[in-house]
């Protein structure tokens, strides 16, 4: 397990002190490492947010289970340095919010960033399922689609304009699933955007996206 932790010191205010900020790779749990996210660090230094970025070990050797283990792991590790009480907000793309969205179970969480993940792990691509799911964990079992627990926490739905249609439309239904659950879940597009790039356009260069996150960030209590 490897965490990266980059403490930030920006001066923008919002309704809540000592945010640490856990944002996780995707790579359909297959592929990728901490480092693809550590950029982001540059965008959520203007918001005083402490960046996490936790690695996890991947498919095929590890399933799920040790993923979800790893992150919690990454999550208590924090809490141990700096105090049980502190304000978190999951992050993550892809597979990575997948693996976000079952790690807020295990936490008091006060927010969800959500990028183009996949909600029904039913209709996806069987090859990457097969490898983190077994006999005791089924596609079904952890598809926030079938997940009858109601989510309360904020959250900040993300998708892009160019993209495969599963994610356009998972990311749909999945918001239509969750909008009501808190007054201050939204949904936003990233326009001219694919599915490997959107974490970039998380910039204050796209206002659009800049005055959205500004908004849901001060909401969080």
């Amino acid at each position: 397990m490897s965490v990266i932790l980059s403490r930030s010191k920006g001066t923008f205010k919002s309704s809540l002190n000592n945010i640490f900020l856990f944002n996780i790779h995707g790579g359909a749990w297959e592929f990728g490492y901490p480092e693809w996210m550590l950029f982001t660090y540059e965008y959520f230094k203007n918001y005083n947010l402490n960046l996490v970025v936790p690695g996890y070990r991947l498919a095929p050797k590890s399933k799920f289970k040790e993923q979800i283990e790893d992150i919690n792991n990454s999550i208590n590790f924090i809490k141990k340095q700096y105090g049980e009480n502190l304000n978190i907000i999951l992050a993550g793309h892809s597979a990575g919010a997948h693996l976000a969205y079952y790690a807020s179970k295990y936490h008091q969480v006060n927010g969800l960033i959500l990028s183009s993940a996949v909600y029904d792990l039913t209709k996806y691509t069987k090859k990457y399922v097969d490898q983190i799911t077994s006999k005791n964990i089924s596609a079904k079992s952890i598809s926030p689609m079938y997940d009858e627990e109601e989510i309360k926490t904020p959250i900040l739905l993300t998708y892009t304009e160019i993209e495969e249609q599963i994610y356009k439309d998972q990311s749909k239904d999945f918001y239509s699933k969750i909008k009501n659950n808190n007054i201050n879940n939204l949904i936003y597009k990233f326009k001219e955007v694919d599915h490997y790039h959107e974490p970039n356009a998380m910039n204050k260069n796209n206002q659009s996206w800049d005055k959205t996150f500004s908004n849901w960030l001060q909401k969080l209590a």
